[in-house]
């Protein structure tokens, strides 16, 4: 079973990074600002859940200690997964929000994370005219 789900998580983790629509705009570093070119991926494996690449990676860490038997990894690797993934995600949507608006919002509300316990940014953290983190005191 776990074999298969290091077989299979390969397919996310590259095909969304070479994907006709995605390979003029995947960039390993998040983007701060908007290029021309840039346009939101929302077909192949991004219908399904809204970060194909780090969804693979975190199947690959967790299911190789579990093939591999090892008990300490098999709790520190999801333990690291979620300390490395959960901010980039926010931090990430956020600025995807803030380049596409009511497009990213929208896809945000029809397509998960799928990643165990990163559900993503909240939406409702979010100030729907100015597309930035609502302030503390709102």
């Amino acid at each position: 079973f776990f074999f298969f789900f290091l077989m299979i998580r390969r397919p996310p983790r590259s095909t969304h990074c070479i994907s006709s629509a995605a390979s003029d705009v995947y960039k390993r570093q998040i983007q701060q600002k908007r290029a021309p070119d840039h346009v939101l991926v929302t077909t192949g494996l991004y219908a399904l859940c809204r970060h194909p690449g780090y969804l693979g990676w975190y199947l690959w860490a967790v299911c190789s200690q579990v093939l591999m038997v090892n008990p300490v990894c098999l709790i520190c690797y999801p333990l690291a997964c979620h300390q490395f993934f959960a901010p980039r995600i926010e931090y990430e949507e956020l600025t995807l929000i803030q380049m596409f608006g009511k497009e990213y919002l929208k896809y945000m509300k029809e397509v998960p994370t799928r990643i165990p316990f990163i559900p993503g940014l909240d939406l409702a953290q979010i100030d729907q005219g100015s597309f930035r983190l609502k302030s503390k005191r709102d």
